[in-house]
């Protein structure tokens, strides 16, 4: 989850779920807030990229953050 946030949405998805879960978020106080959750969570400014390698996700979602993007395009 880009743009993750506290975490609240992927503790939602992994209720009775066998998923491993990543986010990550430029806010250290929200990426400590998803941890506190169980949340494999990540401190990152998205607009420098993602510290991942391309194709180890299934699924990737980003909600509500080309908004708080300097340049989204």
């Amino acid at each position: 989850d880009v743009g993750c946030h506290d975490g609240e949405l992927l503790s939602l998805l992994a209720k009775g779920l066998s998923l491993h879960l990543v986010g990550v978020e430029q806010d250290a106080s929200l990426v400590d807030a998803a941890k506190g959750r169980g949340i494999e969570a990540h401190k990152t400014n998205v607009e420098f990229g993602l510290p991942f390698q391309d194709t180890c996700f299934d699924i990737v979602r980003a909600g509500e953050i080309l908004e708080h993007l300097f340049d989204p395009a």
